[in-house]
Parts: structure tokens; C-alpha cells; sequence
């Protein structure tokens, strides 16, 4: 009996073991290649962000080398015009706040004017303390640049007489040579860039990575950023072994010889990038040559990148295993332990019933207690034998004579055949049986008679995986948002720094001051809205409060009215009575007025009617579970149009960012992505009804706070 039982079970071990493993290598697969995924991600949107800091100081070299008053300075030494170059380097250190020193040099390497930004604000150094630079190897490089070429350093530790300044201040210097009328140069424009913002971009960047904080990495490995700071300026202090090829030697071989990518060692996982910040193939850098600097400086001139790199660690990586967790190994111990209860009761039962002997040995390699669908095929392909959750599977009372390229409809003919070689044989299948997804594993036994089949339905697997994949999706929208809004802004403080300047040299009351005054209003009105989109970029922070949903849905459609095609009719039933919401009264607006453009959009130039109504109801306790929000009352903005309508296909990726049916110059794709997202961090949601032909409604569903304006003693809501 003891001896029956041990067949039994063991064979029953086996099958359930070579699943397990199965599952697990699948597993393994699907999260690492989850996390390359979302780590890379993570590590373009670094790299973007460490590329594009230094483009404002470009235009502004360009800008003081080519400017009127420096040209006259040059061609006449008039110290007026120096006095005015002067007032400009002051205006664009206070500006700018990241220049902690803006020079102009003259032919001899004197300093002619000299700007400190110091203690939050700038100041001009008096002649006296001007000093001469012809022996510092910017001055030399940048002296034998031809018109617009631009020197650039690596980055490094400033420097003061000799020693590292403390508290560490990372810098880069940018500079250009300055021509007179008659294209002679005269000199050298040198902007001390500090580069603490640009370093606190990156880590903000790479906020929510598994790796816990990225790595900016200079061409040699040495660390310019690391979420462990002791590890970071290695070539500055004399520390030599302080560099990523020291610590990861093989990622390290393949990160420095390659582009971007990912790639997996015994260390863990690694996500890469090249970031070229300086624009190598545009403009000279430092020739090593003519550097009077000491050795250490001089290798890191030429070709200059970096790398962003990423690291997720083995231990982490193994930690996020189903196996283990507390949960998978209490599961594991659990099925083997049933295995054992079964065996037992099947030998009990075998003991009772010697007639069935046979066929409990079948069941040894074929366990009918498998929670899957297990056959044995014959070598024609035909199912000779099934368990009883084949037969649920496929809802029939008996499976066996039915073909297995009918039961496993992805199997190729040819790798079946393959299976009745001499060698054991394992081929793995995934394929679709109805509405669940299947993942078979088949097995040729030991006299190469029969493939043994086992299967295990992976459905939730996949759907996992497709939320994993979804949830990555919007998370970029707001990243996407801030890096735009900040890049703009940039922008926004050239063209106001220059109107206001311009507008200070026109007479009082003339029609060139009043345009200057427009265009000051414009790039106002412009800043209050990057502040809007910088704030969207941090959904979930911004300021809520108790709001009337009511009147602000009356003051949109007010606010949308006149943008409207007068094909166009706005039909509204909104109640007077409708409780209020806690929530961001901006945000909700852009939901509203999004919502209606795509209406507009989507009913064209025919005539059209754009339903707008508000009304109180109740999501039950089902609705709520399939919104994973909680049940009870919600504000009901429902938002119709009669317009062409979206197919089935088209519904379920209507809140992907970047996806749009518009031609190409018509939209962004990131309206609805936004609109989730706004509802979402409102702790609401949306549902969209559409057919084509027959129009699309907006359902957004945000939660009452009624109470809210019953203690702070409002009665109108």
C-alpha cells in the first residue's frame, strides 16, 4: 500500500513540480521584461531631461556675442557701450539664477567685465578685481574658434585657488570667441554654468523607479549623480576606483560600448541610455593638446557623453517572485499537500476496488485531480485518454478519439511529430479556447508511445500583465507634461526679458510701446498657462475644495459657446439642486471643456446637438468593484453628441496617451489620456457609450462631498 501510495504521488509530484517550474520561469520572464520595459522608460525621459537643461545657454552666448552694443564696444572700446553689455549681464544673471559667473575677456585674456551671482543675486565686480585668464585653457581653446562655434567643458567641480570648492559645486563652462566689423576676434564670452538644477531634474526624472534612483555617468564610468552621493565625483577627490566598470565590470563593457538597451548579469537588471548634453557633432569641444591642465582633467574632453544608467538589483528582482512570497510558498505547500491527500485517497480506494487498479495507474501520470486539462495523445495525433477537466473544458462528455490540433488549436503538425524523436522532447503552446487563454506543456514518455499534454489556463496572467502595461501608459502623461511646460517656460523668459527691454527704449504713449505691451500681456496670459500645465503635471497635489459643480459646469459652456460652429446647438439640463464635490475647480473645467471640443470635433460642419446635463446618482456596490471605487452617491456630468460615433475597437484605447483618430496636425492624443487622469485623482471615473453613426456620450462620475458644505455652513448646494 505504502509503496502504491509513493507511485502515486510521486508521479502526481512530478507533473505538478515541472507546472510549477513552468510557471515560474514564465513568471520570471514577464516581470523582468516588465521592468526593462518600464526602467528604460524611465531612463529616456532622464536622458531628455539631462540633454535639454543646457540649450538656454547656447542662445544666450550667441545672443551677447552678436548684440549690438558688445559689437560697438569692440570696434570703438567705448566704455558706454561696455557699461550697457554690463547691464545686460546683470539682467540675464538675475533672470536665469544658474550662471554663477558671466565674463567678457578681451584679446589679452582681461577681464573687461565681470558679473557674480552671489547670495541670490548678481553683481558687477569692480575694475579692480578684474583679473587676467590668458593662462587658462578655456581662453586658448576658445580664441581659435571661428564666428557662432561654441567651447564647452566637461562637467566637473568648480575649483578655487587649486582646491575643490566645499560644499561641492558642479559647473560647466560654455563660451564663444566675440569679432569686431572687421572679423577680427577681440576677445572671449564665458558663462559659469552651475549645474545643481539640472542634477535635481535628473533625479526627479527617475522618481518612481524600481531601481530606487538613477546614475549619471561621465564617458570613463565615474559617477556625476548617484542615489549613493559618497560614490559620486571619483576623478575630482583622487579616488580612481570609484567608478561603475569597478563595481559592475560586464554591464559595464556592454553599457560604454553600446547606444541604449537593457541587459541582465548576475548583478541584477540594467537600463541604459547615452545622453550627449553638449551636441559633440556640432560644436568643438576641449583639444587635449592644448590643455595646460593636469592629467586627470584631460581625458574627459574628447567625445563627450554620459551615460544614464539604471539598476535594478538580483535580490529585488528575485524578491517580486510568486515563490517568494509568503503567500506563494503557503500555496505551494498547499497544492503538495492536497497531492498527498488525493494519492492517499486513491490508494485507499484501490484497495477497496482491485478492479480499478489500472486505471489508478493510469492516473499516476495522468492525475485527475490536476486543476488543468491533461491528455495522453497516440502518434496519429488522436487523444487516448483525458481528465475531467478536459472534458469541462471543452463540454463534452467524453474527449477521447477527438483530435489534439482540435483540442490545442495553435499546435503545429510538424513540432508534434517532432515530439516522437529519440531524445525526450518538451514543446510548449499557448492558444485560445473560448473567452480564457491557455498555456499547454507537452512531453513525450519514457518508450516514446504517447505525448502527455498538460495545460494550466494563464487568463489572469494576461490580464495583469495588460493593466501593468496600461497603468504605464497614463503614469508618462504627466512627465510628458512638466518636461514640455518647463522647456516653454524657457522660452516664455527670453521673449519677456527682450520685449521688456525694448519697451524701456520707446518713447511714453507711442504705438511701438503699446505693441511691446501687448506682446508683454500675451507672454504673461502664456506663463499663467504653463503654471496651469506644470500643475497637471503633478496630479494629486494640487489644492482641492469644496466646488458647486453646477455653476462651474454653466461657466464652461458660457466660456465654450463662442468657439463653437454655429451648426452647432448646446442643449443643457443641468439641476439647481445638485449636491457639490471636493475637488480642483481648473482641473474639472479642462475635463468639461476637453470633453466638449471632441463633441465639436466629432459632429463636424452637419447640424449638430451637444447635450450637456448634470444629475445625482447612485453607483451600487457591483459598479463600484468594476471601477475599484467605493459605492454610494456621485455627481453624474454627462456629456452627448450626435456625431459619427467610435467602433468597439476604437473604445478600448480611447485613453491611451497618443492615440487619436484625427489626421495627422489635428490632434495630440493626449485630450482624453487627461482627461482619466483629472477624474481619476478626483477619485471618480468614466464611461463611454458610442456606436458608429449614432453618436458617443461621456459619463464622468465624480464623488459627492455634501457634508462638506453642511459643516462650513453653505446651504445652496
Amino acid at each position: 500500500m505504502f509503496k502504491r501510495f509513493l507511485l502515486i504521488y510521486l508521479g502526481c509530484a512530478a507533473v505538478l513540480t515541472l507546472l510549477l517550474f513552468m510557471f515560474a520561469h514564465y513568471d520570471e520572464k514577464m516581470r523582468v521584461a516588465q521592468l526593462a520595459t518600464s526602467e528604460l522608460r524611465y531612463v529616456g525621459v532622464a536622458r531628455e531631461r539631462a540633454e535639454k537643461d543646457f540649450e538656454a545657454a547656447e542662445g544666450d552666448l550667441r545672443i551677447i556675442a552678436n548684440m549690438d552694443e558688445m559689437r560697438q564696444y569692440v570696434n570703438t572700446g567705448d566704455s558706454q557701450h561696455a557699461d550697457r553689455v554690463a547691464d545686460y549681464f546683470l539682467l540675464l544673471a538675475r533672470g536665469r539664477q544658474h550662471y554663477n559667473q558671466l565674463r567678457y575677456l578681451d584679446e589679452r585674456g582681461q577681464e573687461i567685465i565681470r558679473v557674480n551671482f552671489s547670495e541670490g543675486k548678481p553683481v558687477l565686480v569692480a575694475e579692480k578685481e578684474l583679473l587676467n585668464k590668458s593662462s587658462y585653457y578655456y581662453f586658448h581653446n576658445t580664441m581659435q574658434l571661428t564666428r557662432d562655434e561654441i567651447f564647452v567643458s566637461p562637467l566637473d567641480l568648480n575649483v578655487e585657488h587649486h582646491q575643490v570648492e566645499v560644499p561641492y559645486r558642479p559647473v560647466i563652462r560654455f563660451a564663444t570667441p566675440v569679432f569686431d566689423s572687421a572679423g577680427r576676434r577681440k576677445g572671449v564670452v564665458v558663462l559659469n554654468y552651475i549645474a545643481d538644477e539640472m542634477l535635481q531634474h535628473f533625479q526627479l526624472a527617475m522618481q518612481g523607479s524600481v531601481s530606487g534612483g538613477g546614475m549619471l555617468l561621465n564617458r570613463d564610468g565615474y559617477w556625476l549623480s548617484s542615489p549613493h552621493h559618497d560614490d559620486e565625483w571619483g576623478f575630482m577627490l583622487g579616488k580612481k576606483e570609484l567608478t561603475f566598470g569597478h563595481d559592475y565590470p560586464d554591464a559595464w563593457q556592454a553599457i560604454s560600448s553600446q547606444e541604449s538597451g537593457t541587459l541582465r548579469t548576475a548583478q541584477g537588471l540594467f537600463a541604459f541610455a547615452t545622453a550627449r548634453p553638449l551636441m559633440f557633432d556640432e560644436h568643438p569641444t576641449m583639444d587635449p593638446s592644448r590643455i595646460d591642465q593636469p592629467e586627470q582633467y584631460k581625458r574627459y574632453a574628447v567625445g563627450y557623453n554620459w551615460k544614464v544608467v539604471s539598476v535594478v538589483p538580483q535580490d529585488v528582482i528575485s524578491a517580486g517572485a510568486f515563490f517568494n512570497k509568503p503567500g506563494g510558498q503557503l500555496l505551494s505547500l498547499a497544492a503538495y499537500f492536497l497531492l498527498a491527500l488525493g494519492a492517499f485517497a486513491v490508494v485507499i480506494s484501490s484497495e477497496r476496488h482491485k478492479a480499478a487498479e489500472y486505471a489508478l495507474q493510469e492516473l499516476a501520470l495522468l492525475p485527475e485531480m490536476a486543476p488543468g486539462p491533461v491528455m495522453r495523445v497516440d502518434k496519429a495525433g488522436v487523444i487516448c485518454l483525458a481528465n475531467t477537466a478536459c472534458k469541462e473544458l471543452y463540454s463534452m462528455d467524453s474527449i477521447e478519439g477527438m483530435s489534439i490540433f482540435e483540442a490545442i488549436p495553435d499546435l503545429a503538425r510538424t513540432d508534434f511529430e517532432e515530439m516522437f524523436g529519440p531524445d525526450e522532447n518538451i514543446l510548449q503552446v499557448e492558444t485560445d479556447i473560448g473567452d480564457a487563454h491557455y498555456f499547454f506543456v507537452l512531453r513525450n514518455d519514457a518508450d516514446n508511445k504517447y505525448v502527455f499534454a498538460y495545460g494550466a489556463d494563464i487568463s489572469p496572467i494576461k490580464l495583469l500583465e495588460e493593466q501593468v502595461r496600461q497603468a504605464q501608459k497614463m503614469e508618462v502623461v504627466g512627465q510628458l507634461a512638466g518636461g514640455i511646460a518647463h522647456d516653454f517656460n524657457t522660452l516664455l523668459g527670453v521673449i519677456l526679458g527682450y520685449s521688456d527691454m525694448l519697451r524701456d527704449t520707446l518713447p511714453e504713449n507711442s504705438l511701438g510701446r503699446k505693441n511691446i505691451d501687448a506682446i508683454l500681456n500675451a507672454g504673461k496670459r502664456a506663463k499663467a498657462l504653463v503654471r496651469q500645465l506644470m500643475d497637471f503635471s503633478r496630479l494629486g497635489t494640487n489644492k482641492q475644495e469644496p466646488l458647486q459643480l453646477a455653476a462651474l459646469v454653466r461657466e464652461s459652456i458660457k466660456l465654450l459657446q463662442p468657439s463653437l460652429p454655429e451648426t452647432i446647438i448646446i442643449q443643457q439640463d443641468i439641476r439647481e439642486k445638485t449636491a457639490s464635490i471636493h475637488g480642483n475647480a481648473v482641473q474639472i473645467g479642462q475635463v468639461i471643456l476637453n470633453l466638449c471640443m471632441n463633441a465639436a470635433d466629432a459632429m463636424g460642419e452637419k447640424q449638430g446637438v451637444l447635450q450637456i446635463s448634470l444629475k445625482e446618482s447612485a453607483v451600487d456596490a457591483s459598479m463600484a468593484h468594476a471601477r475599484n471605487v467605493p459605492a454610494g452617491a456621485y455627481m453624474q456630468l454627462t456629456i452627448a453628441d450626435n456625431g459619427c460615433g467610435m467602433s468597439k475597437e476604437i473604445l478600448t484605447h480611447v485613453f491611451e496617451p497618443f492615440f487619436t483618430t484625427k489626421e495627422v496636425g489635428r490632434g495630440t492624443g493626449l485630450g482624453l489620456a487627461v482627461v482619466h487622469g483629472i477624474v481619476k485623482s478626483h477619485g471618480g471615473f468614466v464611461v463611454v457609450e458610442s456606436e458608429p453613426g449614432k453618436g458617443t456620450q461621456f459619463h464622468v462620475y465624480l464623488p459627492k462631498s455634501r457634508e462638506l458644505w453642511v459643516r462650513s455652513g453653505v446651504t445652496g448646494a
